[in-house]
């Protein structure tokens, strides 16, 4: 797997990244990566690599097996 240098890695609840909302669980033998569950009208926010930061709006569920998100960057 590629490194990345995530200061702050995992998804938040607030835009100042203080309250996280994700954690690393083990799904389908996946053990490195922050996991969260969603639902329509969820708002996250999460840093990039290069810190970036993201706001990402859960929609409505278009079908029983898909999600949309609306994703923007906040800074």
């Amino acid at each position: 797997m590629r490194p990345y240098g995530y200061k702050k890695p995992g998804f938040f609840r607030d835009a100042k990244l203080t309250d996280k909302a994700s954690e690393v669980v083990a799904i389908d033998g996946d053990t490195s990566h922050e996991k969260v569950k969603i639902a329509g009208g969820d708002v996250l926010y999460m840093l990039d690599d290069e810190q970036r930061l993201f706001k990402l709006v859960v929609e409505d569920k278009p079908a029983p097996h898909s999600i949309a998100l609306t994703v923007t960057r906040a800074r």
